[in-house]
């Protein structure tokens, strides 16, 4: 039997471990490198998470505002007291009943007597009147307890003497209206006032015990008003009306007011509502709590901290290249002379700066109706001074702007004008314009914010509304930084 080599076994020996070793050195290598990579990732999402800036958000939704367009007036009447002729007369109409010049208001209370005697019917018409005011009082409209207390005045209650020959009634002492109109018993000793009154703060209360028990006040016009002391700032919001829908907050009914400003001598600005209808459910209302339900365009509401400014330039739709560019809206930039004239050796440049929005300028009307149009292009991209110049050539070019709107079939339709074909240099160029500032938000739909510009219809202290299908503005269901002074263009964004 032949035996093995010990020094062959130990050299297959050594060479199966260093196989080995070199398979674990391979594995280790491998897991270093794998290990470096996740923890590079690491170490830059946590640079990435670093640099970006947490910011409140808010979901622009549809909305209006009108909750700061709410007063207290003074309501304004044709008023007349009539007095009883004597402390023994009684009265024989109701509150709220309209009346004729020379009706009957108060009948001496023997007169009364004997009617209701021969009538045969006091106790059913006090009755009634109970049954009446039990049934219709509410704490809201508590002003019925007055006319309920005048009816029951002196142990009687508002006597009937419908039905009565006028000689029957006249044998005894009457005092009759002296006008027509609607009767209450309401007296607040503000009759009388008018709106010249309200605005001189001498709305010179006279005190209702001046008129004797029974008293009765007769409104003589459907025709009233509502005056209302307002800031400079509800001017603003409100100057362009002339005719308003009104709520009375008491009972959330509206009616509609033609509208008049007044000034007074001291310079405050007062508000006159103008009422033809409503008179007798607000009849013994003094002081009126209204909501102008200002007409307004449908928009978004969003907080006025979302709100913020950037500077463009205006650069009109007749400089816009149409012809041999890519899809977009481009501009050919060319040099300029230190005096600010086009350089003839300047080489021409072809820019597709981001548009921010757009103007619409329409002049005359009929057959001569120009129609021109601006847009806003950001100071980063151009400048005052900078000089575009336009399209040598005129090509009839068919089809659709960003907006989706026709964009003409020529370029002189697009611009709304028609040029001729030998253009002056002063047509050819361009010279940017100053810079103007446009109100806007940060969208931060995408994560890093993007200004947009925004149109503003109305605004308080806290809401603005702006306008929808602004050109590149927002849309419904954006998110927009809430605190504009927290954030810059093109800042990176979490929520």
């Amino acid at each position: 039997m032949l035996l093995s080599d010990p020094s062959k076994e130990q050299g297959k020996l050594k060479k199966a471990r260093k196989k080995s070793d070199t398979r674990r050195a391979g594995a280790s290598g491998i897991g270093i490198l794998v290990f470096g990579a996740i923890l590079c990732y690491a170490v830059f999402m946590l640079l990435i998470g670093a640099s970006r800036r947490h910011v409140e958000t808010y979901e622009v939704v549809p909305g209006s505002l009108g909750s700061d367009l709410t007063f207290t007036g003074v309501a304004i009447r044709e008023e007349t007291c009539v007095e009883p002729a004597d402390h023994d007369s009684v009265r024989v109409v109701r509150d709220n009943e309209k009346i004729a010049k020379g009706s009957i208001l108060f009948l001496d209370r023997q007169k009364a007597a004997e009617i209701a005697r021969e009538d045969g019917r006091p106790e059913e018409t006090l009755g009634k009147s109970a049954e009446a005011f039990l049934f219709s009082f509410s704490e809201q409209n508590f002003n019925t307890v007055y006319s309920f207390r005048q009816e029951m005045a002196a142990g009687g209650a508002v006597y009937d003497v419908s039905g009565l020959s006028d000689d029957m009634i006249r044998t005894g002492s009457v005092t009759t209206s002296p006008c027509d109109g609607i009767v209450t018993s309401v007296i607040d000793g503000y009759e009388g006032t008018t709106a010249s009154d309200v605005m001189h703060d001498g709305t010179a209360r006279a005190s209702a015990s001046e008129h004797p028990e029974g008293t009765v006040k007769i409104v003589s016009s459907e025709e009233w008003s509502v005056v209302i002391p307002v800031t400079d700032r509800q001017v603003l919001q409100l100057a362009d009306l002339r005719r308003a829908r009104v709520t009375f907050l008491s009972d959330l009914l509206s009616e509609t007011a033609a509208i008049k400003w007044l000034r007074s001598d001291e310079g405050g600005n007062y508000l006159l509502l103008q009422f033809s209808s409503g008179l007798i459910r607000y009849l013994n209302e003094r002081f009126i709590a209204v909501r102008i339900e200002k007409s307004e365009e449908d928009g978004y509401k969003i907080p006025v901290t979302a709100l913020t400014k950037a500077s463009f330039v205006e650069i009109p739709d007749t400089f816009r290249h149409l012809s041999g560019a890519e899809s977009g809206i481009h501009f050919m930039k060319i040099a300029a002379n230190p005096d600010g004239s086009p350089a003839a050796d300047g080489i021409p440049t072809l820019i597709s700066p981001t548009i921010y929005g757009r103007r619409v300028e329409v002049t005359g009307s009929g057959e001569d109706t120009v129609r021109k149009i601006f847009y806003y292009v950001s100071t980063a991209d151009l400048r005052e001074g900078d000089i575009l110049q336009r399209e040598e050539k005129k090509e009839e070019i068919s089809g659709q702007d960003e907006s989706g709107e026709d964009t003409a079939s020529n370029a002189d339709e697009n611009s709304g004008s028609d040029e001729a074909e030998d253009e002056s240099e002063e047509d050819l160029y361009f010279t940017v314009g100053e810079a103007v500032e446009l109100p806007g938000v940060f969208q931060a739909n995408n994560g890093y914010a993007l200004f947009r510009r925004v149109e503003i219809i109305d605004e308080n202290d806290i809401w603005c509304l702006v306008r929808k299908g602004t050109y590149c503005g927002i849309v419904q269901h954006d998110f927009i930084v809430y605190d504009s002074s927290k954030c810059r263009e093109s800042m990176i964004l979490t929520q």
